[in-house]
């Protein structure tokens, strides 16, 4: 089985589009290590990592040298229940793979499936078609039941009926580093939404949402005057509001009619003469409306990429957290 190799070669990129969607994006799993899991270099887009390992065997892979690729194996697992609801095809997954190569691929990170989706046996299940994690409330962690399907030294990728977190629907679900190398997908927004498995492997090597703590003390002030200690803490992304939720505090819908859903809507009969991807919120900010790690939902302005500085912090992630994804190298 091929794993992490590194390649000198010539890729295009072509930019893809994506859909809209209205809940709750993803939820973070977090260790308790995770606050103090990056440090940025003052000035620099380098980033110094602690994460529980010994160095990577890949470090030999100068990755500012053009052409030299990271490339990351994934194992997708396709869980249905015993009606067979939950089925996904290898095309919709190859359209998948290729809006994250394109995504990432401007920061020199490739993925490709390590073996064929998994399918069947025990895959059909009425419990894990409906996965909850309830440890935030009292309750129990259902997705931690995937751990015994997972396979070793490849990235594990889950899609299933729900993903839910105290009662609360998520698109998404997904490890900071130093958990569980996996991450869990609701078929509802397969394949139609690949920013969201592309946002969710943003954390999984490291980034943090661009709004983070957007609504506490901690916020990143919109002038980025404290961007290296607050929000998520990478200084070439701007400050961000939260682009799922308007002026009200509401979540944003496909109509606003009162236009204040922090951009200009895409219903130009709604809201004329706005530029699509123009931020028309609060605060003098002036936020990334097409970066991966943000919540801007919008079809007419969809999200594609990440910055100089997140794929820096990645790179490093991918260095000193994902070693043993470089344990088979060809």
């Amino acid at each position: 089985m091929s794993l992490v190799i590194r390649l000198c070669l010539f890729t295009i990129f072509i930019t893809l589009d994506f859909s809209t969607y209205a809940q709750e994006e993803c939820a973070i799993l977090e260790s308790k290590e995770v606050a103090t899991f990056l440090t940025k270099s003052s000035g620099t887009c380098s980033y110094s990592s602690d994460c529980y390992g010994p160095s990577s065997p890949c470090r030999d892979c100068n990755l500012s040298t053009t052409g030299c690729v990271w490339r990351i194996p994934l194992q997708f697992s396709i869980i249905t229940n015993t009606q067979g609801d939950g089925s996904i095809t290898d095309s919709e997954i190859e359209t998948v793979l290729q809006f994250m190569n394109e995504a990432y691929g401007f920061g020199n990170i490739e993925f490709f499936q390590a073996d064929p989706p998994r399918r069947g046996g025990n895959l059909v299940s009425n419990a894990l078609y409906n996965i909850d994690e309830n440890s935030m409330c009292g309750g129990a962690n259902e997705e931690q039941d995937l751990e015994a399907l997972m396979v070793v030294n490849v990235m594990n990728i889950f899609i299933t009926g729900a993903v839910r977190r105290c009662g609360n629907n998520y698109s998404g679900m997904a490890y900071m580093p130093g958990g569980p190398q996996r991450l869990t997908l609701s078929n509802q927004y397969f394949p139609s939404v690949p920013s969201i498995i592309a946002h969710e492997m943003g954390h999984v090597l490291g980034l943090f949402h661009t709004h983070r703590d957007y609504n506490n003390s901690n916020a990143e002030l919109s002038n980025g005057s404290n961007c290296a200690t607050a929000g998520d803490m990478i200084c070439d992304t701007p400050a961000d509001p939260r682009l799922n939720i308007d002026q009200d505090g509401n979540f944003c819908q496909v109509t606003d009619p009162d236009c204040d859903c922090n951009k200009a809507n895409p219903y130009t009969s709604i809201c004329p003469g706005l530029d699509p991807c123009a931020y028309n919120g609060n605060g003098n900010f002036n936020p990334d409306m097409d970066n991966l790690m943000g919540y801007n939902p919008w079809l007419d302005c969809p999200r594609n990429r990440f910055t100089q500085c997140q794929f820096a912090k990645m790179q490093d992630v991918l260095t000193e957290c994902h070693s043993n994804f470089c344990d088979d190298p060809f």
